[in-house]
């Protein structure tokens, strides 16, 4: 039975990859779309996602349709620079993906970071950069979990930033 609900479930990911480039959705339609699909596919996971400025300095927007939006907004404007708030601004610097093992206890990023993730019980974290074709940082895609030292599935993390590229570049 798991292996149908697997398969009935990558096969909905692929239909939408499949029409998100004709899609009449917003963006934050799109996005949370993405992030249900992804959750589904490695559960217990919250997926979200951040949208970069338009010069590619600060973060506009932090996307996690599954939790409360507020207090995620605190994370707006944040800058794409060293010292890194957290994964996303690692993720965007550093052109690769970046987790937190245990946000609890990693002091490589912001207490008010860490704190934020801890008080919705996220533990683990994954954030997967997002780049549009001139190279210009457009957002990242995130997974987060809430045990410490979880593992993240890759299959799960190129669907979601491969989504996450298509629904930004077209901004």
């Amino acid at each position: 039975m798991k292996q149908y609900q697997r398969t009935n479930l990558s096969t909905r990911a692929l239909k939408f990859l499949l029409v998100l480039h004709d899609a009449d959705a917003c963006q934050e339609e799109s996005i949370g779309t993405l992030c249900v699909l992804a959750e589904e596919l490695h559960s217990g996971a919250i997926a979200g996602g951040t949208i970069i400025d338009g010069r590619g300095a600060t973060f506009e927007r932090v996307v996690f349709p599954s939790l409360q939006p507020s207090p995620f907004s605190t994370l707006s404007h944040s800058p794409v620079a060293p010292p890194y708030i957290g994964t996303c601004a690692q993720a965007l610097c550093e052109d690769r993906i970046v987790v937190c093992p245990d946000v609890a206890t990693d002091t490589r990023f912001d207490a008010g970071w860490r704190r934020l993730y801890l008080d919705f019980g996220l533990r683990s974290v994954q954030s997967a950069p997002v780049f549009g074709c001139n190279g210009k940082p457009l957002g990242t895609f995130v997974m987060a979990l809430r045990e410490p030292g979880a593992s993240f599935d890759p299959e799960v993390t190129g669907f979601g930033a491969y989504a996450m590229w298509t629904i930004l570049q077209n901004r």
